[in-house]
This record gives C-alpha cells, structure tokens and sequence, in this order.
C-alpha cells in the first residue's frame, strides 16, 4: 500500500441560454509502492489528472458529456513485482482515454 495518497476534484456549473454546462476536473496522487522483499521492484508514484464537460438543456431529461481520462498521458504502473524469482513483472496503468457519454432519465 501507498504511505500516502491524495485525491479531489473540482466542478463548475452555469447556464449559457437555455442550456447548462458544467466542468469537472478530478485528480488522484499515490505515493511510491516499496517492495520490501527486492526494492528494484517499488512501484513509483505517479499522479493522474481526469476531466468532464457535460451540456443539457434546462428542465429537460437528457445530458451528453465529453470525457478525459489520464489527461496528460501519464506512463505509470499500478504494480511491480517478480514470479518465479527472477522474471520481472508489472502491472502497467492506463493511457489517455477520451469518450463521449450520453444519458436520459425517465
């Protein structure tokens, strides 16, 4: 487990006209992961940053947002270890994923 570990986010809401917008940003930073059994293996820290841009129409049901993840295409692991003994293994962590979202509530 990571000594330490960080985390928040942010969001903005307006109206432009007869829709709103909202703005979401989130991070997350995780300490170094040591490996007491052979410390080549800690897994470094790493910071990861997400974003969100949703627009809706007021009073209506339906929302679609652009999303953002690993926003700044961060190369980490989320594990290092060994099997075997001697053959070196890792859990590597996601790249940048973009998207879009849509949604309706009945």
């Amino acid at each position: 487990m990571p000594k330490r570990s960080y985390g928040g986010s942010v969001r903005y809401t307006c109206t432009a006209g007869s829709y709103r917008l909202a703005a979401q940003c989130d991070y997350a930073l995780l300490d170094k992961i040591p490996n007491v059994t052979t410390p080549q293996n800690t897994t470094r820290a790493y910071f990861l940053a997400n974003a969100r841009l949703e627009l809706s129409p007021l009073n209506a049901p339906w929302t679609v947002a652009l999303w953002a993840r690993n926003v700044f295409d961060r190369k980490y692991d989320l594990h290092h270890g060994s099997f075997l003994s001697n053959a070196q293994i890792a859990t590597s962590g996601l790249p940048r994923t973009l998207g879009i979202q849509g949604s309706y509530a009945f």
